[in-house]
């Protein structure tokens, strides 16, 4: 019998039941069966996938090649694609298109191709990537102080392409710049916001993030604004002592809030009559006169702004004819200084007859002699060189003469830096290594944040900043397969402390596998197909094959 072979040509129809679906904000899925078993016209070695943004024309199209085992055999764009399955059964085909544009709706033509060229596209299908987080912070945050309690937020909106999805709206994160622990937040769906509720003159941080469904994009860098002035509060505490008859020494500490730039104190006698002195800031003591007759007499004192007087302090009563105890007339209290500073502890005294000073630590006697970097002179003052973390404790001044005594503490923290943090991985990807940690002593201050480190083999140093508040951060966009050092520093305002232990890890993932040699490479007199399948990936994608023949 006389068998006669025509010759082949393109295949006369389209692939059938493209479907594409959304796998992630990068990621489409296309799967779809061969062209029917009539218009094959011989073996389909491959399908082209075109793909490209909805209103580009079809010639702008990126194409991947896959071949009809169902795994890459060459590509313009980065694809995977799913377990391989036979061309020949029912819907056998699918393929993963990668590094695709967030919430963008992509056109997907599918062609099968044999050895004589490629068939008619399928039938358009459209789809949409998912969303994702926004990919930048909003641009030109500003801001201005409206009153003593709010500030005016604005800045420039996400567009679409920033957005990476549906854009839901801002929050704006703000704190005192020097408590950034003490973080708020305020959400809205304009580029524009009133913070209210604010603490008088006070410079705060702010920061604006975007976020749509999926959650919040990077934070804008801060900016800094201070609110406007206010009254004063009342000082914080006052005292009233005699130095001698009929002379009256008032001290008084600064109000604790004092919403703007203090200018004058006004000191109050009450008596048979009225008296007051004005004395400007930052003056924390005055010496007045009242008359033998005056008989008992309050005291109060009351700060002033540029806004003006604010509320007088509780009142201290006095009489100025009676004896002259020992009263120490200096304010102790909490104290932190950095370490390595040099630090005065004032213990100033009235009395008659003078009276005896003594300093003491934790309630033992504090000598000269026996302390190197501590000394203390004839007006009262104990100096503390050098300071130390060791040196924190409380310092009290005793004072006495033949009519009473007093004392006052200073409770004194030396801040240092922080300890280093405990560090360990918690998740490993391709692209991706998530640290966590477990800060140790903060070094008596607040943490600032955290500095995470980083650097592959042979590469430099990289560093990422993350709040106080953060117990973890994921690096992104590392290298698949590759070992890397790491190490995290937390800060305060004294300044870095030392660095954790250097960790040493790696990211998922190994060079491309390869399998046995059965059936790598398949041919006929004109032509030779290479299955690719027989290599696997190793858990990173493989960015290209090399084909060397002769």
């Amino acid at each position: 019998a006389l068998q006669v072979t025509t010759e082949g040509e393109a295949p006369g129809g389209p692939p059938r039941d493209v479907e594409v679906t959304a796998v992630s904000s990068t990621t489409l899925k296309v799967s779809w069966s061969p062209p029917d078993a009539s218009v094959r016209h011989g073996r389909i070695l491959a399908y082209y996938i075109g793909y490209g943004h909805t209103g580009i024309s079809s010639d702008q199209y990126k194409i991947v090649t896959v071949e009809a085992e169902n795994w890459p055999l060459s590509s313009s764009s980065s694809l995977s694609s799913s377990s391989p399955t036979s061309p020949s059964s029912g819907g056998c085909c699918s393929a993963l298109v990668t590094e695709l544009t967030p919430y963008t709706e992509y056109v997907v033509e599918v062609q099968a191709v044999n050895t004589q060229g490629a068939g008619p596209s399928a039938v358009p299908v459209t789809a949409t990537t998912l969303e994702d987080v926004p990919s930048s912070a909003p641009g030109a945050v500003r801001c201005a102080p409206m009153t003593a309690h709010s500030v005016l937020v604005s800045w420039d909106i996400l567009t679409p392409t920033h957005a990476r999805g549906h854009l839901i709206g801002y929050r704006v994160l703000y704190a005192p710049a020097d408590r950034v622990n003490e973080l708020s937040g305020e959400t809205t769906s304009s580029a524009s916001v009133t913070l209210r509720g604010l603490r008088p003159y006070t410079n705060y941080s702010l920061q604006v993030v975007g976020f749509t469904r999926v959650g919040e994009g990077p934070a804008s860098d801060p900016v800094y604004c201070t609110t406007e002035e206010d009254v004063p509060g009342p000082p914080a505490g006052v005292k009233a002592a005699l130095s001698r008859p009929e002379r009256v020494v008032v001290s008084w500490l600064p109000p604790t809030n004092s919403n703007g730039r203090l200018l004058t104190y006004t000191i109050t006698i009450r008596g048979r009559e009225v008296k007051r002195f004005v004395v400007r800031a930052p003056t924390s003591k005055h010496e007045v006169s009242v008359g033998r007759d005056a008989g008992t007499v309050q005291v109060v004192v009351s700060a002033s702004t540029r806004i003006g007087e604010g509320p007088t302090s509780s009142p201290v009563v006095i009489n100025p004819a009676g004896t002259v105890a020992a009263r120490v007339v200096s304010w102790g209290g909490v104290t932190a200084v950095h370490w390595e500073e040099d630090l005065s502890l004032r213990c100033e005294a009235v009395g008659e007859p003078p009276p005896s000073r003594s300093w003491y630590r934790d309630n033992t006697l504090i000598n000269d002699a026996s302390h190197r970097r501590v000394s203390s002179y004839p007006d009262g003052t104990l100096v503390l060189r050098d300071v130390q973390r060791k040196d924190s404790g409380n310092y009290t001044c005793r004072v006495a003469n033949t009519y009473g005594d007093d004392h006052i503490t200073y409770v004194l923290t030396v801040q240092v830096p922080p300890f280093p943090p405990h560090i360990h991985v918690t998740r490993t990807g391709a692209t991706t290594l998530t640290v966590a940690w477990r800060t140790g002593d903060d070094g008596g201050a607040p943490l600032l944040g955290l500095t995470v480190s980083y650097k592959k083999d042979y590469g430099e140093w990289q560093e990422e900043t993350v709040p106080p508040t953060q117990t973890s951060h994921e690096l992104r966009g590392l290298s698949c397969g590759n070992h890397y050092d790491l190490y995290v520093t937390a800060y305060n305002k004294v300044g870095d402390g030392r660095p954790s232990e250097n960790l040493r890890t790696k990211t998922a993932g190994s060079p491309p596998i390869a399998g046995g040699r059965e059936g790598v490479v398949s041919a006929n007199t004109s032509w030779a197909a290479v299955s690719l399948a027989q290599w696997s990936d190793g858990g990173c994608p493989i960015s290209h094959y090399s084909v060397a023949y002769r």
